[in-house]
């Protein structure tokens, strides 16, 4: 069996021999540490890929102009392992600063220059910034198409970047028929332990699962955790994503005892890779939570809603759509066992978030007012009642 580091093994090596013989500041350095920190980047040791990403960028602009290409290049890669390490308040700038670059050298319509608009769209997707998102995505897929790339690997992230924006903004449909696009690309250009092709199942599987396609959806999932493992071993950072997401599948067909003990399996290698404020763990929890519910078992959820909402505050802030679907959680929680005062006061934040990110017509938004109105009746708030019927109503006409 292929041993995940001997790859890594290999390019330190050949790191430590070039370092032995050249100059600290040799030209030639270059590449072996690129090499090196996409070894580790694909392993999921973003850490030390990121070190020598650094290394790569203060090399380049000793060597280089700063303003040059090599300059956008190596802005942009650790702008990438930063972004996967969700420090996104860091990356955006790297991002501006080598879009910057590449517009002046290129213009706005150069392949190069949508490359960066892509990965601007695909950080402001995971921010919430959906309108923002949508825009810099579409603009990407306008050069591929004028420059005869539409069928580009490039392309595939684009449209499999869009795919997430459309699932949360509740354009259910249209996600569905981008991510499958986006993956019958990839299946095209890559093989399957490459990152995008990985990215690109998990992200249509997570569409099939909130569009009521929980058994296609688990089928993708169980073999995109089978090549994961195969190629990555059992403790890779993308493994949690996908059993957060098969869980969620397992519990949208109501197996709750896999539901439970996937989220366990997931919020266990989390806990091992990441500290304790990671938005993996606290998806795991929120998941956790909802499943409690379900199951009859109030304390339990609330305690574990309570620490996904901790967590996912402290990772993203108050207005992040996670920190919003932690609150609607909590809501229905509340609802189910008559904790009214607690029920309104968790969906007036979902709401108000909600209506910020994703949009007065997305079906949460709806649901969320219907569901404030039935809490304002039984507190005897009549007037609050009546106006969130009303807001429910004219958006579902």
């Amino acid at each position: 069996m292929h041993n995940p580091e001997d790859h890594i093994i290999k390019a330190r090596q050949a790191l430590q021999k070039a370092e032995a013989e050249l100059p600290p500041d040799h030209p030639d350095l270059l590449s072996l540490l690129v090499q090196l920190a996409v070894c580790c980047q694909k392993e999921g040791k973003l850490e030390q890929a990121e070190v020598l990403f650094r290394r790569q960028l203060a090399l380049v602009e000793k060597i280089h102009d700063p303003v040059s290409l090599e300059t956008a290049a190596a802005l942009n890669q650790l702008a990438i392992v930063i972004s996967l390490q969700y420090r996104y308040s860091e990356a955006g700038p790297l991002y501006l600063k080598a879009l910057s670059i590449r517009l002046k050298v290129f213009g706005e319509d150069h392949p190069e220059t949508a490359k960066i608009l892509n990965n601007l769209g695909g950080l402001y997707t995971r921010t919430g910034q959906y309108w923002e998102a949508e825009i810099m995505l579409g603009r990407a897929l306008d050069i591929y198409q004028s420059q005869g790339l539409r069928q580009s690997g490039s392309a595939a992230n684009a449209l499999s970047n869009l795919s997430a924006i459309y699932k949360e903004t509740g354009r259910l449909g249209l996600a569905e028929r981008t991510a499958e696009e986006a993956l019958a690309l990839a299946q095209k250009l890559y093989s399957d332990d490459h990152p995008s092709y990985s990215a690109m199942l998990n992200n249509l599987a997570a569409v099939y699962s909130v569009n009521n396609q929980a058994a296609k959806a688990r089928e993708i999932l169980l073999r995109g955790i089978e090549l994961m493992q195969k190629h990555h071993g059992g403790e890779h950072p993308d493994l949690v994503i996908y059993l957060n997401n098969l869980a969620d599948a397992y519990q949208t067909e109501f197996k709750f005892t896999e539901a439970e003990a996937t989220y366990r399996k997931a919020l266990a290698i989390g806990e091992k890779l990441f500290s304790g404020q990671h938005p993996f763990i606290g998806i795991s929890r929120m998941g956790l939570g909802v499943l409690y519910g379900l199951q009859g078992s109030p304390e339990k959820a609330e305690a574990e809603l309570e620490r996904a909402a901790e967590i996912l505050k402290t990772v993203w802030g108050e207005g992040h759509p996670d920190a919003g679907t932690v609150k609607y959680k909590q809501g229905d929680l509340f609802l189910g066992i008559g904790k009214m005062e607690q029920a309104e006061k968790a969906y007036a934040a979902a709401l108000e978030i909600f209506l910020r990110t994703v949009g007065g017509q997305h079906p949460w938004v709806r649901d969320i007012r219907k569901k404030l109105s039935r809490v304002c009746f039984d507190l005897g708030k009549n007037q609050e009642a009546e106006e969130y019927l009303k807001s429910s109503r004219e958006q579902t006409g």
